[in-house]
């Protein structure tokens, strides 16, 4: 039997399979000869004489996995062109031109900020449940195909071309100039890296722009996972002692005592540490793991420093961590975003979302929803200062203990936007389901407004989707007012007014 080192193998739909393998390039070439012979003996043995083709590319560490199958597929065209059950492999030719691509792309981003920087994980105090205490940077950028590139692809690659501390440096003025355009009272947590911390240029120059940023500084939290702190625990306590210098603070995060011993917190001067997800996961449940958070807490107090954790799934949840002693928590936050949206953006939307609604059900519903709000506000809202268009906007999902979803979004129109969206909005509110379906549906037969031109169709399939919408105006300055829709979405949906 041929030993293909095939270690997984995906039937994605109809005839369409994908192999991944651990193998060298002559195994690749080994195997898809190998297949093609078998198509070929197949179809002689059915009177077929074209079963199937095949288009293979090398696995690229710092690409993402739709750029690696858009560059399978393309061989898999080729493949077809050439003829009946032939196959095409990209070389590593093709490998070496991707990596170019990816750095050049990555140098050009960084290098003329062509990012944008957004705010998730809304932290809140566990004494009131409502004070915001802290929001987190989310970056998010998009390649020549105006597909999100993931974060990690981005600073991998980042790293190789030694641009990591160049795009530390712009993401740190970024939120400096949000935190004082928008007048921040909160905190605004922002990673830097390994090789941020440990360079000398760098941290003069940060103690400098912290130093002429004497109003802000004290909004910046920055932040290193434990586990990259211990791989240079100097250049971490130096870091440390720099950030307090200019009034900046310091947050462990993901942490972990496999990684730092509670015995050795005392050796970091930290104003924050945030537990890592899995010390709250089934936290009511668990008696030994409240024990634990507990403990952490009590010598936490000791040595000031405030401990916060990833998220409370529920309302009892949230006031159980404020017992044992937590300070602060996102609470039933399904996903929470405000900023530039673009298809990076949507991506990570989209994601989090898989990744936190298990009811495939719900999870469709919620999708396609937060899709419709996301595309809407990326082409449509507008800058509050000037007549131009503006993709930026705030959506939060959060899910209560009765298993209902809360979709709230908040973006700025203008008076033209409002005359044609307040009559429609109306118009849904004051129909049933039976007459929301009809609606939508006469819609589609009569080809007028398609989402692509922002016409109404877009809110009825989202009536289709939910039991309760409202909506309010909010004015601005001039003609501009602050758009914002709250939806519900249960599992078993009735519409109502």
């Amino acid at each position: 039997q041929f030993d293909s080192g095939v270690n997984t193998a995906y039937r994605f739909v109809g005839t369409r399979f994908a192999l991944i393998c651990r193998c060298d390039e002559d195994k690749v070439l080994q195997l898809s000869r190998y297949l093609q012979e078998q198509f070929i003996n197949l179809g002689e043995e059915f009177g077929i004489k074209n079963v199937a083709h095949i288009g293979a590319t090398p696995f690229n560490p710092i690409s993402h996995t739709d750029r690696i199958m858009e560059q399978a597929d393309q061989a898999w065209q080729e493949a077809v062109k050439t003829g009946a059950n032939a196959f095409v492999i990209h070389d590593q030719k093709a490998l070496a031109e991707e990596t170019a691509y990816w750095q050049q792309l990555v140098i050009d981003i960084i290098e003329q900020s062509k990012f944008n920087l957004g705010y998730i994980n809304q932290c809140l105090s566990t004494e009131d449940g409502k004070t915001i205490l802290s929001q987190e940077t989310l970056t998010s950028a998009v390649d020549d195909n105006d597909k999100g590139i993931p974060i990690g692809t981005l600073l991998a690659v980042a790293e190789m071309c030694h641009k990591v501390i160049q795009f530390d440096k712009a993401v740190i003025e970024q939120v400096i100039a949000h935190i004082q355009k928008e007048n921040i009272q909160h905190e605004i947590i922002i990673s830097v890296s390994t090789e941020s911390i440990q360079d000398n240029t760098f941290k003069i120059w940060l103690i400098d722009l912290l130093k002429n940023h004497q109003l802000s500084a004290p909004h910046m939290v920055f932040s290193m996972t434990a586990y990259a702190c211990i791989k240079d625990t100097e250049a971490f306590r130096q870091f440390v002692q720099l950030v307090h210098q200019g009034q900046a603070k310091i947050m462990l995060k993901r942490f972990e005592t496999r990684f730092i011993p509670l015995e050795e917190l005392k050796n970091y001067d930290l104003d924050y540490i945030r537990l890592a997800r899995s010390y709250s996961q089934n936290l009511l449940s668990d008696r030994s793991k409240q024990s634990f958070i507990e403990s952490i807490c009590e010598l936490a107090r000791l040595l000031n420093i405030q401990v916060f954790a990833e998220e409370a799934k529920n309302e009892q949840e949230f006031t159980r961590l404020a017992e044992l002693g937590i300070k602060g928590a996102s609470i039933g936050s399904v996903l929470k975003y405000l900023g530039l949206i673009n298809q990076g953006v949507i991506s990570y939307c989209m994601e989090e979302l898989e990744e936190n609604i298990v009811n495939m059900t719900l999870l469709t519903r919620v999708s396609t929803i937060c899709l419709e709000l996301l595309q809407n506000m990326m082409n449509y809202a507008k800058d509050e200062n000037s007549d131009q268009n503006r993709p930026e906007g705030f959506i939060q999902v959060n899910r209560d203990t009765e298993g209902v979803y809360h979709i709230q979004c908040k973006n700025i129109i203008d008076q033209n936007d409002r005359d044609k969206i307040a009559p429609l909005l109306e118009e849904i509110n004051n129909s049933d389901a039976t007459t929301i379906r009809k609606r939508y549906r006469e819609l589609r037969r009569s080809g007028k407004n398609q989402h692509t031109k922002g016409g109404g169709i877009g809110f009825y399939e989202i009536a289709k989707l939910i039991s309760r919408l409202s909506y309010r105006f909010t004015p601005l300055k001039e003609n501009r007012l602050c758009f914002e829709l709250q939806l519900e979405v249960k599992a078993n949906k009735k519409t109502k007014k």
